[in-house]
């Protein structure tokens, strides 16, 4: 922060400051012994700060055993942190500047930072934070403007005219002009007041999270709280006329799905008229809070089903692009014309799965099969023939072996088989059934008589530890015996080593 800057805070002498009472008590609660005794004293002084005290102490959700009737027994129950946050926030809204000054509207000010704390609270207690210390945290995130406004109120005034309720674009605004931002100043009069870092740490990241990430990573959680106070906040202040819009960006930011947003909003709308009367300011009469719950709950039902329609077409989009990519994915590894994997995806498939048997130890035989006499078919028939009894093969070939098993087009007329887990003898089984599916087939390519084809097959068996040391030498063993068996008359299987 610009040092001059922080000269003129310093020296400005109607900046909010804290009463004698307060001031005591900051120092008597962040003593390393304290002093329960000199605590409730202090308190006690403060006959309205003390009232404070004895109705949260017999709140339903604190009192437990009998009525508390004593300051000294409330500071006992209540601990000496909350006590500290209540009179805090007690103190300064109590103290506030109920007047204008020169463009700065400091009831709009307090109005929306006692929303803030309300939120504040209502959160902390969803995450299991201190109700009262996230309380006051969201009551003094922008006490910061209160100094800005101290320091040049006219100006200061326009400026928060022209942010039309953004406080994100205020912050920017204030930079411009300030070389800081309310966040900032606030956080130095958190300082300056020695009150608990937390209270400087959240008012750092009330409206940026990030900027207080560094300083005390273990209150995050409570910066998180207070950062989206603001969000609810905003939803309550005068005038405000809340839009599906408004309340969807609300939920995203809370990370609330409209239902939990609805409920939250119902809390709040209880809270506030209690709070109201708690520290004597005007937060809106119930009639409009009722009003205004019932819009954001119908509006609500509207996000939920345009979020629900959202997720809908989401999930299809994404079975939509998974079905592309599945298709795309068969189409790069499949034959165009029989459907079988294609060279390309035995070449990146097949050395894996041999070296994944081999460490294994499991048999792995591959058999290849070559159409007898294909040329020929071709030549008499013609090629659209030729394509028709590939296409046959090949659903033959595909019908007579496991799922697990793979079957190729190794190019052209050549066929290539891949039966995992299956030793020489299993695979002469398979290879046999395949050569007799072949033959039996009567292929309709015109009208003339159907065309009766054979194929030769050569297979090949590695077993781990075997003669066989990479899936090259595996497949020209099967090549090998696909050369004997159309050397020895076609129309047969022969197994490497017979």
């Amino acid at each position: 922060m610009d040092p001059t800057l922080v000269r003129r805070l310093e020296a400005c002498q109607s900046l909010p400051t804290l009463p004698a009472v307060a001031l005591e008590l900051v120092d008597l609660c962040q003593r390393e012994e304290v002093d329960l005794q000199r605590i409730s004293q202090t308190l006690s002084r403060d006959q309205a700060l003390a009232a404070r005290l004895l109705r949260t102490a017999n709140s339903a959700s604190v009192a437990a055993r009998g009525r508390v009737t004593t300051v000294s027994r409330a500071v006992a129950l209540l601990g000496t942190n909350t006590v500290l946050m209540l009179a805090l926030g007690f103190t300064f809204v109590r103290g506030r500047k109920r007047a204008n000054a020169a463009g700065f509207d400091h009831a709009a000010h307090w109005r929306r930072s006692l929303l803030c704390a309300i939120a504040g609270r209502l959160l902390a207690e969803r995450e299991g934070l201190n109700p009262e210390e996230l309380f006051l945290g969201g009551l003094l995130q922008d006490i910061g403007m209160l100094a800005l406004a101290e320091l040049s109120s006219e100006e200061y005034g326009s400026l928060v005219r022209e942010s039309a309720g953004d406080h994100a674009r205020l912050a920017a605004l204030e930079r411009g002009r300030f070389g800081t931002d309310h966040a900032e100043v606030s956080a130095l009069l958190a300082r300056r007041w020695n009150l608990p870092q937390l209270i400087e740490v959240t008012a750092l990241g009330s409206h940026d999270p990030n900027r207080a990430s560094s300083a005390a990573p273990e209150l995050f959680p409570a910066v998180r709280c207070v950062y989206r106070s603001g969000f609810l906040a905003d939803l309550w202040l005068p005038g405000a006329t809340p839009s599906a819009e408004a309340l969807g960006a609300a939920a995203s930011r809370l990370g609330l799905d409209p239902r939990e947003l609805a409920a939250v909003l119902g809390d709040l709308a209880r809270a506030i008229p209690e709070v109201a009367r708690e520290f004597e300011f005007p937060l809106g009469n119930p009639e409009d809070l009722e009003r205004l719950l019932d819009q954001a709950r119908e509006l609500l039902v509207e996000v939920g089903l345009r979020t629900a329609t959202r997720a809908r077409e989401a999930t299809l989009a994404v079975k939509a692009l998974a079905k592309e990519n599945l298709s795309l994915e068969r189409r790069s590894s499949r034959d165009a014309l029989t459907g079988l994997f294609n060279r390309a995806y035995l070449d990146a498939e097949f050395p894996p799965a041999f070296e994944t048997a081999q460490a294994r130890g499991l048999p792995l035989t591959i058999a290849l099969g070559d159409i007898d006499h294909f040329k020929r078919v071709n030549d008499s028939f013609g090629h659209l023939a030729g394509d028709e009894v590939l296409s046959a093969v090949a659903r033959a070939l595909a019908g007579a072996v496991r799922r697990s098993d793979w079957v190729a087009r190794y190019g052209g007329e050549e066929f290539l088989v891949v039966l995992a887990g299956t030793a020489q003898e299993g695979a002469r089984v398979v290879t046999e059934r395949i050569r007799r599916k072949v033959e039996e087939l009567q292929i309709s390519v015109g009208a003339g008589e159907p065309v009766k084809v054979t194929i030769s097959m050569g297979q090949a068996t590695a077993v781990g530890g075997g003669a066989f040391h990479s899936a090259e030498e595996l497949l020209a063993a099967a090549d090998a015996s696909l050369y004997r068996a159309k050397q020895e008359g076609r129309n047969r299987v022969v197994a490497h080593g017979e």
